[in-house]
């Protein structure tokens, strides 16, 4: 996640400020490293439209 941050940061002039784990799976250690890198943990949940769903797309 720390090459990830700075890669940003270089190419944007920002640094990340949240985060959203991958599958959305996360424990209580994950939103540590995530706030010790001054972001945010965050999820969502949205559902795609049928036509993703059922593979139209």
């Amino acid at each position: 996640m720390i090459i990830f941050n700075e890669t940003v940061k270089n190419i944007t002039g920002h640094s990340p400020t949240l985060f959203r784990a991958p599958s959305g799976s996360y424990d209580n250690k994950t939103i540590s490293a995530a706030e010790e890198l001054g972001m945010m943990t965050i999820q969502w949940d949205a559902e795609p439209p049928a036509t993703v769903k059922n593979g139209c797309i």
